[in-house]
């Protein structure tokens, strides 16, 4: 552990900001990280986060610029370009994905999703869901989902398919 923080602190000098202008301390390369509160972070690279019974919590906001793997995490705001899978997380503010996401009993806010492949099952979703499908047809799964909000298709061609008592409350 003691490790980590060591590389961390070199990590955390190289700064750059988003698009809301929020200072992100960069780290470039894969991360495995669980158990740690950390906030304003960017990654380049894939990154595994959290751990089944050991929650991990991100406030403001987590950029990945890669695949993510996650499980028993928190986030405020989540930016991912690249392919995901969320176990058991909470997106507490938005999120935003860029490419296939897979989330399991997750309880999330509004989401941004871009690409054709995504499942929401057994999730919680507060806010709308906004799909823009990229090259070709978009599919979204709601598989024992609830979303209180809207989910739809602003961009490209796309199908919702709702199954197991998933509903949208407000179509």
């Amino acid at each position: 552990m003691f490790r980590f923080f060591s590389l961390f602190s070199a990590f955390r000098q190289s700064r750059t900001t988003n698009a809301t202008n929020q200072s992100l301390a960069i780290i470039n390369g894969a991360l495995n990280l669980s158990s740690t509160p950390m906030s304003n972070i960017l990654i380049n690279g894939n990154a595994n986060l959290g751990k089944k019974n050991e929650e991990t919590i991100f406030s403001k906001l987590l950029v990945v610029n890669g695949n993510l793997n996650s499980q028993d995490v928190s986030f405020e705001t989540l930016e991912v370009n690249g392919n995901s899978e969320l176990n058991s997380c909470i997106i507490t503010h938005n999120g935003e994905f860029f490419g296939a996401a897979k989330f399991t009993n997750c309880k999330l806010s509004k989401l941004d999703l871009r690409g054709n492949n995504f499942i929401l099952r057994d999730c919680t979703v507060n806010g709308d869901i906004i799909v823009r499908a990229i090259m070709g047809k978009g599919k979204l799964i709601l598989d024992n989902t609830i979303v209180e909000g809207e989910a739809k298709f602003t961009t490209g061609n796309g199908e919702i398919i709702v199954q197991n008592g998933a509903s949208i409350r407000n179509p």
